[in-house]
């Protein structure tokens, strides 16, 4: 265990000195200011996968892959402390630590742990304060404290020019996230932890998901899907959202806002662009991700439509509306719009359309930091110092979780060396994994460590 200790000598310390650095303060503190760290813990809530009825008794869709993927590895997040009443920053958090803590990759659940300068100790506790969190927004909006919320949200660095890429979340091609929570009767003592509670996101952008029903006459399949009409740029975060409150009412007719937020700069791209092919070939749907749009209250040629072609060239267009009354939708956040087709094949060629609005949910985190944590478990964290798991030292078995619950069947996605014998770990283009590799002898390894040839000779 030599390379594992050798490993955490290097990584333990490192993630001790950035908790020191980040509420570190040039100012003498004052007599009634403890010394030490100020810790805080909150849980995020990232959304989650599942089937859902389009009626407002229906579940809530959590979400697949990397739409709930947060750029850890690339630093891209940002928490903001935000005053309870004025709505105006009191500060940006320095250095905080987001690790992952999802039993199914890649990244569905989050724990977030930061520490606060000495400074805001008189005004935080036993008081309230509300968190921003910010992720995958690449760039942040860098303003002076007593900046207004609503200055923040209208920022150029809160508007993301929109480039459709289909089906293709990934890695690199993120969501952009947001969430803003209060906070009430926060117990600061130094060295010690206190846990706020749990915070839910909002993703900036619609998911929209075309499925063609077969039916034992079929003779035609879909051969692409285009979405005719949307807005060149998001707005990373919503308009006049000051609370969760606001956007999670526990009823998803009323969640995430009654309309539509648009960046005053967007324009409407007014041609097609395909949708994104996913599954197989006996198995398949099409997908494409879009910032919100509206659709009510503008006219028919104005509103976005949906494009389907068939293998015999038939078109069809659908519209994003209720198709038993044909009132017309927005085009909102975190909204999951499923459209069922199924065609005709006799003179009429009718195509028949059913539609479900499915707002996304949120997964539950159990938030936890520390050193040595649970059953004497030690982290295991990244070179940014984000724990990716926990190692138990009696068994060498990893763990996903601070209970020793969900143990690692493979190496964890995101991790690019294995801890023990320091191989390098190959994955392919969706981060799952597919061998070792050892760096100095180029041997290869199966997920049991068994010798194998390599797979990419």
């Amino acid at each position: 265990m030599k390379k594992l200790r050798d490993i955490l000598a290097r990584m333990l310390p490192m993630a001790f000195v950035m908790g020191l650095w980040s509420c570190s303060s040039t100012a003498e503190p004052e007599p009634d200011q403890p010394h030490g760290e100020l810790r805080l813990s909150l849980t995020i809530k990232a959304p989650q996968s599942g089937e859902a009825a389009g009626t407002p008794s229906g579940s809530y869709n959590p979400g697949t892959g990397f739409e709930n993927y947060i750029g850890i590895e690339y630093n891209d997040f940002a928490v903001y402390l935000i005053d309870e009443t004025a709505n105006t920053l009191l500060s940006k958090v320095d250095l905080p630590i987001l690790s992952v803590t999802s039993s199914t990759a890649p990244y569905k659940s989050y724990r977030l742990f930061f520490t606060i300068d000495s400074e805001l100790y008189s005004r935080l506790n036993k008081k309230s304060v509300k968190v921003m969190f910010l992720a995958n927004w690449g760039t942040y909006p860098e303003v002076p404290k007593g900046t207004s919320l609503a200055d923040m949200v209208n920022h150029a660095n809160a508007v993301k020019a929109f480039a459709p890429f289909g089906a293709q979340v990934s890695e690199t091609e993120r969501i952009p996230m947001f969430g803003i929570k209060r906070f009430d009767n926060l117990v600061l003592e130094a060295g010690k932890t206190f846990e706020l509670g749990a915070l839910n996101l909002l993703r900036a952008y619609a998911k929209t998901e075309i499925i063609d029903k077969p039916s034992a006459s079929e003779k035609h399949s879909i051969k692409k899907v285009e979405l005719l009409r949307y807005c060149d740029s998001a707005a990373k975060a919503p308009y006049g959202v000051d609370d969760e409150s606001d956007y999670v009412k526990n009823d998803w007719n009323l969640d995430y806002g009654a309309a539509p937020s648009i960046p005053q700069t967007a324009r409407i791209v007014d041609s097609l662009t395909p949708f994104g092919r996913v599954g197989d070939d006996t198995n398949h749907s099409f997908v494409v991700f879009s910032p919100e749009y509206r659709n009510t209250g503008v006219a028919d040629e104005s509103k976005s439509r949906i494009k389907i072609t068939y293998t015999d060239d038939r078109e069809y267009f659908i519209d994003y509306k209720d198709y038993t009354t044909g009132n017309a939708f927005d085009v909102r956040r975190n909204y999951y719009y499923r459209f069922t087709v199924s065609r005709k094949f006799d003179a009429t060629a009718e195509l028949k359309v059913t539609v479900q609005v499915v707002p996304y949910s949120q997964v539950v985190l159990d938030p936890s930091f520390g050193l040595i944590i649970g059953k004497g478990f030690m982290p295991i964290f990244n070179d940014l110092g984000v724990i990716v798991y926990y190692y138990d030292p009696e068994t060498g078995q990893y763990y996903r979780d601070i209970e020793g619950t969900q143990p690692v069947e493979q190496p964890y996605p995101g991790f690019s060396e294995d801890p023990v014998e320091g191989w390098a770990i190959v994955r392919d283009d969706q981060g799952n994994f597919r061998y070792y590799q050892d760096k100095n002898t180029g041997q290869c390894y199966d997920i049991n460590r068994n010798p194998i040839p390599n797979p990419d000779a």
